[in-house]
């Protein structure tokens, strides 16, 4: 039978150049400032192997007892470091821990640090009895285990039993795309644990040298594969299903170089492109806006036949202590949203043109029918004539309040602080309040446009001095009107602050019962002269600013609470 014991110091120098190289490699990445999850990690199993795997050469090479046990303290140092590097990097790759915090790398040393030590302290401890034996025509250590090294041994089962189950738990839920690293990494953590518990039975050739560090060279180089065929540091498969698979937003996920390591099908789906995964940015038909990540303005695209819009988002992919190391793109299908918005502008031109016929094809009529009213009037007394100056005044509020109306629907907001104090008696003075009196109980501001909000005091007070208890009130124009004709009180209208908002109050007859559910309510009023747009208008203001407006609690009156406004206070 050939002797092929004396290829083993070769093989195991060999395995050793290779973990070498790939650790070589890993650092060049390093310094060329190309971070990723569990580069770091990596270079140190490839560094550990490497290093055992030179000790297990040196003392198969030395023919002395005392030059193998120098040399065997080499192969513990890599066998010691090992037992924490490989954990590490599963630990790494599927939860994205910072290993190297203090707290978890020593939790994970303490076991292989103790046995290190105990090799230059308890050497006992750790193997008694250290004699020659013979693997062929080649020497090697042997001893009898100690209870160190069962403690180690058992240790190193356990966490890497555990490392297993988390890659084969990854490995399930992982989606497509990232299933066949998480594979790969399954396949190379099982060889070098099966090959440990088959030399802990004593069932591999070459006994008693142990083939695991061997093992662990294959192991690095079917993760350097991984690396370069699935670019295993640049995706860390953290529930990605629940991500990426499921989001209903297209999803990239883009090297440095360009190279898109993931997508989602919602992604192939609005780019037109199947396969993503694997290809290159540059494959892509649109401006993704990669060359500027930290631009203010998302970019945005139309996909071919302008089916779809797409909005764009882009951020930066960074890693515990490593920084940069992709892109993360995030398509937003905006289809829907730019068909409102363009069904909105629809409407409001519309709108526009409304407010157009309002405000001319009717007014210019009905103020000839008005001016030959009051030519009438100069020239006969007959009552009829005061019937239909009335029906066109009435109809003067309608357009009026119709217009206001519909150029709440067309105009944006351009909000600012206004003191509460002039926007009220602002408005106070654009009504006609006869002899009705105004108290201003607020000193604050609000955030609101102040337009609509001069509008908002305007409606509130016209309510109040026109439906309460004023004497000499002309005929309701408001639609919630309260008070009875006739009612000679003398009315007061107050203003005040909330804790967010505030409120205009007066001491009138109050609201009707029979209305007072539906107060705000187009149409709705007690008053048969009346337009139905008073409170209704006071209503949309409120609704345009996000705010709410109810009726508040009084002894007697009526009461108006604005509330869901941004109060400040006057500053002394």
């Amino acid at each position: 039978m050939v002797d092929a014991a004396p290829l083993l110091p070769g093989l195991m120098l060999l395995s050793a150049a290779a973990s070498a190289t790939i650790a070589a490699y890993l650092l060049v990445w390093l310094r060329q400032d190309r971070p990723a999850p569990g580069i770091r990690s990596f270079l140190l199993v490839a560094t550990a192997a490497g290093v055992w795997c030179l000790g297990v050469a040196l003392v198969l090479w030395e023919p002395t007892l005392a030059g193998m046990a120098a040399f065997s303290a080499i192969s513990w140092l890599g066998m010691t470091a090992l037992a924490v590097a490989w954990p590490a990097f599963v630990l790494e790759y599927t939860r994205s821990v910072d290993v190297f915090r203090p707290r978890i790398l020593g939790a994970l040393s303490v076991v292989p640090g103790a046995t290190l030590v105990g090799l230059f302290v308890w050497p006992d401890l750790l193997v008694a009895g250290v004699h020659v034996d013979s693997v062929g025509s080649l020497s090697t250590l042997d001893g009898t285990p100690g209870p160190l090294l069962v403690v180690f041994v058992l240790y190193t089962y356990v966490v890497n039993t555990g490392a297993l189950v988390l890659l084969a738990q990854h490995y399930r839920e992982a989606g497509d795309q990232v299933r066949p690293q998480t594979g790969a990494l399954l396949v190379a953590g099982a060889l070098p644990f099966t090959a440990s518990i088959a030399s802990l039975l004593g069932v591999t050739p070459f006994q008693p040298v142990d083939l695991t560090p061997f093992v662990f060279a294959v192991t690095n180089v079917l993760v350097l594969l991984a690396l370069f065929r699935y670019e295993l540091f640049r995706l860390v498969p953290v529930a990605r299903t629940t991500l990426v698979e499921e989001l209903t937003d297209g999803v990239l996920v883009v090297a440095p170089g360009g190279g898109i390591i993931d997508a989602n099908l919602a992604a192939e789906t609005l780019l037109g492109i199947d396969g993503l995964a694997g290809s290159h940015i540059d494959d892509v038909p649109y401006d993704l806006g990669l060359d500027d990540v930290d631009a203010t303005d998302r970019p945005t695209f139309t996909t071919d036949g302008g089916s779809r819009h797409v909005e764009v988002d882009v951020s930066t992919i960074r890693t515990p202590n490593e920084g940069a190391s992709g892109s993360l793109v995030v398509l937003h299908d905006v289809t829907e949203q730019r068909e409102r918005e363009a069904l909105l502008e629809e409407t409001n031109e519309r709108l526009e043109e409304f407010a157009s016929v309002v405000s001319h094809d009717l007014r210019n009529p009905l103020a000839i029918s008005q001016g030959y009213v009051e030519l009438l009037q100069d020239r006969h007394d007959d009552p009829e004539l005061e019937e239909i100056a009335d029906a066109n005044d009435r109809m003067q509020e309608i357009i009026d309040d119709t217009l206001s109306l519909a150029r709440m629907e067309t105009n944006s907001l351009d909000e600012e602080w206004v003191p509460l104090r002039e926007a009220a008696t602002d408005a106070w003075h654009v009504v006609d309040t006869g002899g009705a009196r105004l108290a201003i109980e607020a000193d604050g501001s609000v955030y609101a446009d102040p337009g609509r909000l001069q509008t908002l005091f305007e409606n509130c007070f016209r309510n109040s001095v026109e439906h309460g208890a004023t004497s000499g009130r002309t005929t309701s124009d408001d639609p919630h009107e309260h008070g009875a004709p006739g009612d000679t009180t003398e009315l007061s209208v107050s203003v005040g602050t909330l804790a967010d908002g505030f409120y205009v109050a007066d001491d009138g007859v109050g609201i009707p019962e029979s209305i007072r559910d539906d107060i705000f309510e187009t149409g709705v009023s007690a008053d048969e002269d009346g337009t139905g747009f008073g409170l209704a208008i006071v209503e949309r203001v409120a609704s345009d600013h996000g705010w709410t407006v109810e009726l508040g609690d009084a002894s007697e009156g009526a009461r108006f609470d604005v509330r869901g406004v941004d109060v400040r206070e006057r500053e002394n």
